[in-house]
């Protein structure tokens, strides 16, 4: 492999550096006993880092799509909907719905956007930060911890980034850890192998990975368009996808995620 920045054929550069940026976030977003309390101002600081040359490359495909040009033109989606009036159950009610809810967010928290000089990086990054947002709510997929899983492996299957990868990659290393032990769920045998917390994490990736895949890339999409159409009619239309491992596991999941707050608090 050419690395271009630092011309020599070999993976000992760029690609090393990338890697050992990996294994310091990975420690950072398992720093303490779960992610609830990992270290945020670390991880956004390191996903910065990560995802430099991966948005570099986002940022040229979507110019490169017919939409680019009138997104530029736009306004930010999340004001305009925060403002405006919808018919219940449309698209447009849900997703005003879900952003008075859900105020505060693990991927926005921290996010300077100020540091973002110019006009178009600006509303590129808006445009990020909302996509991850209609993921949520046209997925049905609450902002838990678990459901974020679900929604980075349901983006990466669009706009690959370093940093959701080792983000899910933890999610992983985590779920074995607290799939024995103390945090190790109860009931039998085969309750325990269905609902496993490792076992759930990778169910769930795969889903919606695959969703993810079958989908369009959600920044493509003038979302103004489908606001007062019918939430579910919009689902049909876009070929959004169900994610019935994730309505299986939610029930067991809210449990779970009580008790590991209670031993957090320990």
């Amino acid at each position: 492999m050419f690395c271009k920045k630092c011309k020599r054929q070999s993976l000992s550069c760029c690609d090393a550096m990338q890697i050992i940026k990996g294994i310091k976030f990975l420690r950072a977003y398992a720093s303490g006993k779960s992610h609830i309390n990992a270290d945020l101002n670390l991880i956004m600081q390191m996903v910065d880092e990560l995802d430099r040359n991966c948005d570099i490359k986002l940022k040229k495909k979507f110019k490169s799509h017919p939409y680019s040009k009138t997104f530029y033109n736009q306004g930010d989606l999340r004001a305009e909907v925060l403002k405006g009036r919808y018919k219940k159950g449309t698209f447009g009610s849900e997703l005003k719905k879900f952003w008075k809810e859900n105020k505060e967010d693990l991927f926005k928290k921290n996010l300077n956007i100020s540091k973002t000089k110019h006009k178009k990086d600006v509303a590129y990054m808006k445009g990020t930060l909302n996509e991850h947002d209609i993921i949520h709510c046209i997925n049905k997929l609450d902002s838990t911890p678990l459901a974020e899983v679900s929604v980075l492996a349901f983006t990466i299957a669009k706009g690959f980034r370093y940093s959701f990868f080792y983000i899910l990659l933890a999610s992983v290393f985590m779920a074995f850890k607290n799939s024995f032990g103390k945090k190790a769920i109860k009931g039998s045998l085969l309750f325990k192998i269905k609902y496993m917390p490792f076992i759930s994490v990778i169910r769930l990736i795969k889903e919606a990975y695959v969703n993810g895949k079958k989908s369009q890339w959600f920044m493509t999409i003038d979302w103004r368009k489908y606001l007062d159409k019918p939430f579910e009619d919009v689902r049909k239309e876009l070929n959004i996808k169900d994610f019935p491992v994730w309505e299986d596991l939610k029930p067991k999941w809210y449990e779970l995620l009580e008790s590991y707050k209670k031993m957090e608090r320990i």
